[in-house]
């Protein structure tokens, strides 16, 4: 099999390398790697297998799209490459002194492969696949023969010509007739005055969109791959994201004010490989580089798992920096502790990188002070009585926590929640890895007091949702999978986090907000006067819709003090 010495999935000018110093000593203008083998649509099979047999076919999203350049470009670009053919065996035959190829030899190297008229397909690759084809492309051009030796199939469809190599293609470019995307994605009413817009990438179910749009902002785009978030994303906002957005052409993406993203964490975390960028989820950062150096939005606002700090010995975080710089932006980053305001642990690392352009707004940008809220698990708990019977674990599933390495009865204070004080870090795999890294809420009576005996339960999704901050009109766990709620809240941002978050960004920018000029609704009567008047509005409204008990959040606003933020 054919194996490239570039590890990474990503493209530097169609042109893809690695620097030999450093692992993620990254420097260039890279991209997630896209591509298409070009075929007349009766080769799509036999394109399709040769590359299924390499494990090299795009594996989510669509695969076959049409290509409108038309027959004749296909035919021209046929042609040259049968023409280097030819040219390399000229070469060849008066390199060992032998007869040129005879007219007949040329003629059947050039035999038409397509009838005149025959629509043409794009069949589109896998990352990796990117990777090799365009560095196949570049050493065939050497005639290698070790390198048409190893590539079998696919080489022969290129050598052919019956599948031509097309580099840094889409499925949502314009050559592959795309499907047109909406340039609002619902948000805030029309008649309603609009802070700033944003485009929300890597969506997952909205925890950026709920924070932004409760301190005046309107989403023109969003872009998730996965299925099942998008069916939480559109009950929630009537609007279907766009899809993977490597199938997206930037200058597609409607104009926006703020670039928010959520870049996938499994390369940086600690529950996962740790890869970095030498990993191709790792490499869909470059995605946000892609499109901000396009959209040349006013402000990225990023947020990842603080363990990038420290993955690759800092220089994930380096790399990360030096892209923000590279694509024209001044970055900021802190990690921000949600416990401040939540029931729950949960450190993450964020990044507000204005553009350079901004000079006195970068300046003048801090990071928002959260009040210090002292909020317990057992204000976000659903009555014992009316917790269904399949949350309580079962035999099978105590047994197999019995028998993991921290068990329930000898490990209380790391599997059982402690209801007057904060929850463990919400994972995507909370139910997945139950019998590992899972916490529990321990039995209950129906006056909320911990039994001495008595079956654990999960947490519900509703009551994960309360951890999170979404608020209490959130619709979750739709799916007739249970376990998906879970894996979207455990990726989810936290609304209220982002809401403060962007708030001071708005003061940075000195963007009003336009719902208080007489368009937007009055203020909910549980947000409080006095202690959290000067505090995000967007943020308290979103804590206190996120509660089932909003009078005990009310008492704890009235005697909270502002924690500090803490810069990595």
């Amino acid at each position: 099999m054919f194996e490239t010495s570039v590890s990474v999935a990503y493209s530097e000018s169609n042109t893809w390398a690695k620097n030999a110093e450093s692992s993620s000593a990254h420097a260039g203008n890279r991209v997630v790697a896209v591509g298409a083998l070009v075929c007349p649509k009766s080769a799509i099979q036999s394109v399709r297998q040769a590359l299924h047999r390499r494990k090299w076919l795009k594996q989510q999203g669509q695969t076959v799209t049409a290509f409108s350049p038309g027959h004749d470009w296909y035919l021209a670009s046929r042609q040259r490459r049968l023409l280097q053919r030819i040219r390399s065996l000229e070469q060849k035959s008066e390199s060992v002194g032998s007869a040129l190829p005879s007219s007949s030899a040329r003629a059947s190297i050039a035999v038409p492969l397509t009838q005149q008229g025959e629509a043409l397909m794009a069949v589109h690759v896998a990352p990796q696949a990117a990777v090799a084809l365009e560095r196949m492309c570049q050493l065939s051009r050497k005639r290698s023969r070790e390198l048409v030796h190893e590539l079998d199939s696919v080489e022969d469809l290129l050598a052919t010509g019956v599948a031509e190599w097309v580099s840094g293609i889409r499925v949502r470019s314009h050559e592959c007739t795309p499907t047109p995307i909406p340039q609002d994605a619902g948000g805030a009413d029309a008649g309603v005055g609009c802070r700033f817009r944003f485009c929300e990438l890597f969506a997952g179910i909205g925890g950026f969109r709920v924070g932004l749009e409760s301190v005046g902002g309107r989403c023109v785009f969003a872009s998730e791959l996965d299925r099942e978030a998008c069916a939480t994303y559109i009950l929630n906002f009537g609007h279907l994201p766009s899809g993977d957005i490597t199938e997206i052409e930037a200058a597609d993406v409607p104009a926006h004010d703020v670039l928010c993203a959520g870049f996938p964490c499994q390369a940086f975390s600690r529950a996962g490989d740790q890869a970095g960028f030498e990993s191709s989820i790792g490499c869909l950062f470059f995605e946000i580089i892609r499109i901000s150096k396009a959209a040349q939005p006013k402000v990225l606002f990023l947020e990842n798992v603080a363990n990038l700090l420290k993955v690759e010995d800092g220089r994930a975080m380096q790399t990360v920096l030096a892209e923000l710089r590279s694509a024209g932006y001044t970055p900021h980053h802190a990690l921000i502790n949600s416990r401040t305001i939540l029931p729950q642990q949960r450190e993450r690392l964020y990044f507000v990188a204005f553009r350079a352009d901004l000079v006195e707004e970068a300046a003048a940008f801090c990071w928002p002070a959260l009040p210090a809220l002292d909020r317990h698990v057992r204000e976000v708990l659903e009555p014992a009585r009316d917790v269904p019977p399949e949350y309580v674990l079962s035999d099978h599933q105590f047994k197999k926590i019995s028998e993991s390495k921290f068990r329930c009865n000898e490990y209380p204070s790391h599997r059982l929640a402690r209801v007057d004080g904060g929850a463990r870090t919400l994972m995507a795999s909370y139910k997945h890895s139950y019998h590992l890294y899972s916490e529990f809420v321990p039995a209950m009576d129906d006056a909320g007091e911990v039994l001495a005996t008595g079956r654990p339960r999960f947490f519900t999704p509703r009551e994960c949702a309360r951890l999170m901050g979404f608020p209490e009109n959130f619709v979750i766990g739709r799916s007739a999978n249970k376990n998906h709620a879970y894996h979207q809240l455990g990726n989810a941002v936290c609304p209220p986090v982002i809401a403060a978050i962007m708030e001071s960004i708005c003061v940075a920018l000195k963007l009003t907000d336009k719902r208080s000029q007489g368009n937007a609704p009055s203020s909910p009567s549980h947000v409080v006067d006095g202690s959290d008047s000067e505090l995000c509005s967007g943020m308290v409204d979103l804590l206190h819709l996120a509660t089932p008990a909003p009078s005990v959040l009310k008492q704890k606003f009235a005697c909270c003090k502002p924690s500090r933020v803490m810069t990595a």
